[in-house]
């Protein structure tokens, strides 16, 4: 399969295929989606990055910060990420098993929680990497289904975007999650 760089630029053609040149924006971000920059600030993520310090003692990656999402598609209130190898360790697990329970996600949380389990990555640089990166996503998960938006993720080698059935399975993807 392809390295994730080209794969990312297949999903954006493809994107643009379904819902129209110009339609896809990629790196946004929004000013709702800002993380907290203290634990007292932290409301529905406190469980969140209370597991994640419980994990390696680690608070430094708490701070304001606003994060960029992969893809968007602002008509139809559509966020896609890309999630690649450095996505899928302990720390990832530790939040998505934190989650409230009455977020909306459009992938499949147990799956990710496997992924995490078997990949097992690790990023300590800086030293708390993983946790920020955890923290990230799950600030993306939460802020988006708060702000009316549907963020599917996708998974790094799952499937080559640069096949010819790739628009299709796109096109499945976003149906068959959107029921959900």
């Amino acid at each position: 399969m392809s390295k994730p760089k080209i794969q990312k630029e297949a999903i954006f053609t493809i994107l643009e295929n379904i819902f129209g040149t110009g339609s896809v924006q990629k790196e946004v971000s929004y000013n709702w989606m800002a993380s907290p920059g203290k634990m007292d600030d932290a409301g529905e993520y406190t469980n969140i990055i209370q597991s994640l310090v419980n994990y390696r003692n680690k608070i430094e990656f708490v701070k304001t910060h606003k994060p960029n999402c992969d893809f968007v598609i602002e008509s139809k209130k559509i966020i896609v990420e890309y999630d690649e190898r450095q996505h899928f360790s302990e720390a990832r697990k530790i939040a998505l098993e934190a989650y409230p329970s009455n977020v909306m996600l459009f992938f499949d949380k147990e799956k990710w929680i496997e992924y995490c389990e078997k990949i097992n990555a690790k990023d300590n640089d800086p030293h708390f990497r993983d946790e920020q990166r955890a923290f990230y996503d799950s600030v993306r998960d939460i802020a988006s289904d708060k702000n009316g938006y549907n963020l599917y993720r996708i998974k790094d080698n799952e499937f080559d975007w640069t096949s010819k059935d790739a628009e299709s399975k796109m096109r499945y993807l976003l149906s068959i999650r959107e029921e959900k």
